[in-house]
């Protein structure tokens, strides 16, 4: 945003002060403008939450390179909060980020919801019997399965060979049905690595018993996994 101070209507400090009650400096960069005013007006566009200032009359040149420079800022900063939100390997988001979004979602719109976690069956034996860079691939691939399958929801990868899954807006039916889903997709796709067919499959503990606590839905989720694995593997 480039603002003037002198302004019809409102006074660009007041503008920029207003903006930024809704946008931070890392989501929307502000330059103030102004051929008038006192020589303090540089710091209190500043005070107010202005990125930048600078004083009419200007040099094209000195424009461009305030813009450019403020907008380099702002795609840095972005870099930066992805490689801290991702996980490297997948791409996924990963489990901070995880908690972080979900709180955010259950205040916006706590409405019904079912929390899923998956854990590749056996997967050491992937990385014992094709090395770690097939075990990674194969993470890759269920990785992407995932998300295909939880497109309009949120799932990260929780770390090693699990991933966990936030589905909102679903009965306990139509949740069920989407995670069984991703769970036959899984098992009946031979992810190929080099000269090598890998067929893998999934455990998944599931609880829509939520009560405002996310700790007690997860450790709910992860008796579920428990009863699943017990049981022979590959089901929800």
């Amino acid at each position: 945003v480039i603002t003037d101070q002198n302004m019809p209507n409102k006074l660009g400090v007041a503008m920029v002060a207003e903006l930024r009650t809704t946008f931070s400096k890392e989501e929307v960069a502000v330059i103030g403008v102004s051929g008038k005013g006192s020589s303090a007006l540089s710091a209190r566009f500043i005070k107010s939450g202005a990125n930048d200032y600078i004083s009419k009359p200007y040099c094209h040149e000195e424009f461009f390179c305030r813009v450019i420079q403020n907008i380099e800022h702002i795609e840095n900063v972005a870099a930066i909060k992805h490689a801290a939100n991702t996980d490297y390997l997948t791409d996924l988001p990963n489990r901070r980020h995880f908690f972080a979004r979900i709180k955010a979602n259950l205040r916006m719109a706590p409405g019904f919801v079912c929390f899923a976690i998956f854990d590749m069956d056996h997967f050491k034996a992937i990385n014992d019997n094709y090395g770690h860079d097939a075990g990674d691939h194969v993470l890759k691939v269920v990785a992407q399965i995932l998300n295909k399958h939880c497109e309009y929801h949120y799932v990260a990868r929780f770390g090693g060979e699990e991933f966990c899954a936030y589905l909102s807006n679903l009965d306990m039916a139509s949740a069920s049905q989407l995670l069984d889903a991703v769970r036959e997709e899984i098992a009946s796709t031979a992810i190929r690595y080099k000269t090598h067919k890998i067929n893998v499959s999934v455990s998944i503990g599931a609880s829509a018993r939520f009560n405002g606590n996310t700790d007690e839905t997860l450790k709910l989720e992860d008796e579920n996994l428990y009863q699943a694995n017990q049981n022979g593997r590959n089901q929800l």
